[in-house]
């Protein structure tokens, strides 16, 4: 109830600065606390995969150096290593006074791995590399021989990390607890086909 009527309340219209919020109103909470920044990493994580899926399109693979020009992947690559050196500082400050935080290794393996610095063509061979390695599910792709090539169907940009706030609000305006979503997760709330045929 705290947390749907915290988000309700932040007036925040991006996912950044819900979290920012989120982890600012509850501060007492070690892991509500470190929000912010993992869903930073979380975020800019995706953000180079989605840059990656954006250049291979509908292609069977694409040089490596085509996927690293442009300013678009410099600024991608340049957020990921900001957040993987933040969420790095935030677990080291932690450490002494606060709970390990569930798979917060896997978040801290991606972190390492990602905050040097480095130019776009090494940024994303990181990430393919890691992706490859420690990637949960299937793998959008892979790298061979400075080749990205694809291993999945591409269905547009993947999601943001949400940590179930859109269905906990989602549940908390079926219970009259909200009146409307937070612009920060999405105005539109599309009902269930039985929701439908119950009015």
């Amino acid at each position: 109830m705290a947390i749907a009527q915290s988000v309700a309340a932040s007036g925040a219209c991006d996912h950044e600065s819900l979290f920012q919020h989120l982890s600012q109103r509850f501060n007492s909470n070690p892991t509500i606390a470190r929000l912010a920044p993992f869903a930073r990493l979380a975020d800019a994580g995706l953000d180079a995969m989605n840059h990656l899926n954006s250049a291979i399109k509908n292609e069977p693979k694409v040089a490596l150096a085509d996927v690293a020009r442009g300013n678009a992947a410099k600024e991608v690559c340049a957020a990921l290593a900001a957040a993987a050196r933040d969420w790095l500082a935030v677990q080291a400050g932690a450490a002494a006074q606060a709970p390990a935080l569930r798979h917060a290794d896997a978040a801290d393996r991606f972190a390492q791995t990602m905050t040097v610095k480095a130019a776009p063509q090494e940024c994303f061979s990181r990430l393919l590399c890691h992706h490859e390695t420690y990637g949960g599910g299937s793998r959008w792709f892979v790298l061979r021989d400075r080749y990205v090539e694809a291993r999945t169907v591409s269905n547009g940009e993947a999601s943001r990390y949400g940590f179930r706030l859109w269905a906990l609000c989602r549940l908390a305006m079926q219970c009259g607890v909200l009146s409307s979503m937070s612009k920060a997760l999405g105005d539109d709330v599309e009902l269930d086909d039985d929701e439908d045929d119950a009015r």
